[in-house]
């Protein structure tokens, strides 16, 4: 993990392939060393809405867009730049866009593909704590508290993403220390799970039930 001093980002970087720290005008570029792999932030604090810096994502030149996911607060852009594959992320908050570009050869799609994911999960757009970007934020309290359900019998809790966001410790009251596992951008979704523990009453998913409906 690693902060972005333009943005006030804070984001996962694979250390192994992209070894390479560039400043840009509106953010920070990590890189291998030939560029087969480019990780950038930008930063759009222009008043611009997240729908203008979204259809200018998916503008800029070479870019050939597979899909794309305009939604209330972020968005995804995914296709070819070039010869590489691309994929990109933008999150809006108080008249301000960041966002995370992530670009690779094609020949590296066995070893960035399975990164694509972690990538996209550990960046935090509005990060606390950070000089630049968080200076002028309302600090989150110290200690937040929230609710989630239990969707698996090990120990997997589901709750809101911007509860845990940024958290450093998470625990559950009774049943101690739980780890983020898994996130969802688009949905608003964090996915946890307490280790060590089992034995919990799940809650029925929609297609679970309907599934148990049938069988029935």
């Amino acid at each position: 993990m690693v902060e972005d001093p333009v943005t006030g980002a804070r984001l996962g970087i694979p250390a192994e392939f992209a070894t390479k720290v560039t400043p840009l005008p509106s953010g920070t570029r990590w890189s291998s060393e030939q560029g087969q792999l480019q990780i950038e932030t930008f930063r759009v604090d222009t008043g611009a809405t997240l729908q203008a810096v979204f259809e200018q994502q998916k503008k800029l030149p070479r870019r050939h867009v597979e899909s794309s996911n305009l939604q209330t607060d972020s968005f995804t852009i995914a296709g070819m730049q070039g010869l590489k594959k691309m994929r990109v992320y933008g999150y809006a908050r108080d008249n301000e866009v960041r966002g995370l570009t992530v670009l690779y050869d094609q020949a590296m799609e066995g070893s960035i593909n399975p990164l694509v994911g972690p990538i996209a999960g550990a960046y935090l757009p509005f990060a606390q704590g950070l000089s630049l970007a968080a200076a002028n934020e309302v600090p989150r309290r110290k200690v937040e508290y929230g609710t989630g359900i239990f969707v698996s019998g090990a120990g997997d809790v589901l709750t809101d993403r911007r509860l845990v966001e940024g958290c450093s410790i998470i625990t559950l009251p009774g049943l101690g220390h739980a780890e983020r596992i898994a996130e969802d951008r688009l949905v608003g979704l964090a996915l946890l799970r307490i280790n060590g523990a089992s034995g919990f009453g799940v809650a029925a998913l929609a297609a679970d039930a309907d599934e148990a409906a049938t069988s029935r």
